[in-house]
C-alpha cells in the first residue's frame, strides 16, 4: 500500500485537502479570522512537512542483553566448561553427556598494591 500512496504523496493529498478547507471558509470570514485561520494552515503544513523529512534515528533502543557466555573451553570431547553472565552476575557451568552443573562464582576484589612496593 505504500507504494500507491508514498508518504509524500499523502502529504501533498492532505495539504491540498486542507488548502480546499481554507478556501471553504475564507469565504465567509473576516479579516482576524482570516489570518489566524491561515496562521494555523501554515503551522499544520509546516508541521507535515517537518514530519515527512526527519530521519529516523541512527541506533534504535535496543535492550541490553540478559545472557552472554564469556568464554567458553572444551575438558574432553564430551564434556566443556563455560563461563556466563547473567544479569551482571557471573556463572560457571561445567556440561557434558547427561549433566550440566552450574557454581556462582565470587566477584572480582580489587587489591592495593602495598606501600613501597614496585610493580
Amino acid at each position: 500500500m505504500d507504494t500507491l500512496f508514498p508518504p509524500k504523496r499523502r502529504l501533498a493529498v492532505a495539504g491540498a485537502l486542507l488548502g480546499l478547507a481554507t478556501l471553504a471558509l475564507v469565504a465567509a470570514a473576516s479579516g482576524p479570522k482570516l489570518a489566524s485561520q491561515l496562521a494555523l494552515g501554515v503551522g499544520a503544513i509546516a508541521a507535515g512537512v517537518v514530519l515527512a523529512t526527519r530521519r529516523p534515528t541512527k541506533r534504535p533502543f535496543t535492550l541490553a542483553e540478559r545472557l552472554s557466555v564469556v568464554q567458553r573451553v572444551g575438558l574432553s570431547p564430551r564434556t566443556g566448561a563455560a563461563l556466563l553472565e547473567v544479569d551482571g552476575q557471573r556463572f560457571l557451568v561445567v556440561h557434558g553427556d547427561g549433566f550440566a552443573t552450574v557454581h556462582p562464582t565470587q566477584s572480582p576484589t580489587l587489591v592495593s598494591p602495598r606501600a613501597g612496593s614496585t610493580p
